[in-house]
């Protein structure tokens, strides 16, 4: 009786062992699924934070929610450079510097939807999230003549439902793979190799407006990345509204359209 007892617990345990690797096997199989549906019923929505392509080109971006002291040396850098970027605004800051905002496009930036009230989003009733787009974007576009269609979340805090509503009204919402960490006060040289050390195709960088060392940063990266071969896009020219895919990373991948097949018998 004794030693059934004991090959009843050896089975356990070599089925237990089993089924622990096919767990394994299974969860690998998924992680290694690098492109699955971006909207597909069910899914996690994520945002994208870089986009895949064969052009060695990055999107500067950079975050204004307060301040405007840096604008025009920010303004007057890019000018230098002949870079353009995207700055992603909040409704209260755009309302107090129109100008400011109607300068970036004039100089040929493009502006982006940062909310109206820089508030924490995920878990916000799915009203509330619209309220938060569209009082941003239709002021932007009174404010520009542009229709931005672009939205980053504030704090980058986001959950499906928040994702999904943006896109569902017509909103890529873009965050980042590359952070400056502007925003702990490093010094440029430590945000220069932290750059240059995950930036790759399709990067999307980001910055903040009044960081302390922006406008010496700005140029130290620029040059740096230039060096180094690396174009600078518009966020609009970056990312895909359609025909795309995102990995777990959040990387979007362009889908190939089918050309169509003629079903006709040849002759």
């Amino acid at each position: 009786m004794h030693i059934h007892v004991v090959s009843f617990r050896r089975w356990k345990e070599v089925c237990l062992v089993a089924l622990l690797a096919v767990l394994a096997l299974t969860y690998g199989a998924l992680a290694d699924n690098s492109a699955v549906e971006a909207v597909a019923p069910g899914e996690r929505e994520l945002p994208v934070y870089s986009v895949e392509t064969d052009k060695k080109v990055v999107a500067l971006t950079m975050d204004t929610a307060q301040g405007d002291e840096t604008f025009g040396r920010i303004f007057d850098i890019l000018d230098e450079y002949k870079v353009k970027a995207t700055f992603f605004v909040t409704l209260g800051w755009a309302k107090d510097h129109a100008e400011i905002v109607r300068e970036a496009v004039k100089r040929g930036h493009e502006v982006g939807n940062h909310s109206a009230t820089h508030p924490h989003m995920s878990g916000m009733p799915r009203e509330k999230v619209v309220k938060e787009l569209m009082d941003t974007a239709d002021f932007l576009e009174k404010a520009t003549g542009q229709r931005t269609m672009l939205f980053r979340p504030p704090f980058g805090d986001y959950d499906s439902r928040l994702v999904r509503t943006c896109r569902e009204c017509g909103f890529q919402v873009v965050q980042w793979d590359v952070d400056s960490i502007d925003w702990q006060d490093p010094t440029v040289e430590v945000i220069v190799q932290r750059i240059n050390s995950k930036v790759q195709n399709g990067s999307i960088l980001l910055f903040h407006t009044n960081a302390s060392q922006i406008t010496e940063s700005l140029p130290a990266v620029i040059e740096s990345l230039k060096e180094k071969g690396y174009g600078f896009v518009k966020v609009s020219d970056l990312v895909l509204f359609k025909d795309y895919t995102i990995d777990h990373t959040g990387r979007q991948f362009p889908v190939e359209k089918d050309e169509g097949i003629n079903a006709s018998e040849p002759e």
